[in-house]
């Protein structure tokens, strides 16, 4: 019931996580986004910029990406299974 509050915690900590070095800030805000996004996704919109860190885009795929996906699959096989 909870999994988008839960969702949205998880992306705010790893923000500000990244957003101790000054290299990850990028990335720490990408993750605010996806945080907000979990609080209100009706409605809300992200922009994106493929070409305004093209290399951080990419490494971003390779070692965040599919880890995001195998998450959120995991967490609608569990909705699945507990709606039946």
């Amino acid at each position: 019931m909870f999994g988008g509050l839960l969702s949205a915690l998880g992306w705010l900590l790893l923000g500000l996580i990244f957003c101790i070095t000054i290299m990850g800030i990028p990335l720490g805000k990408q993750m605010f986004k996806f945080s907000r996004m979990m609080l209100t996704p009706f409605g809300s919109d992200i922009q994106t910029d493929f070409y305004k860190h093209p290399i951080l885009n990419i490494l971003w795929l390779v070692f965040v990406g599919w880890e995001m996906t195998i998450a959120y699959l995991g967490f609608a096989l569990l909705s699945i299974i507990t709606i039946i």
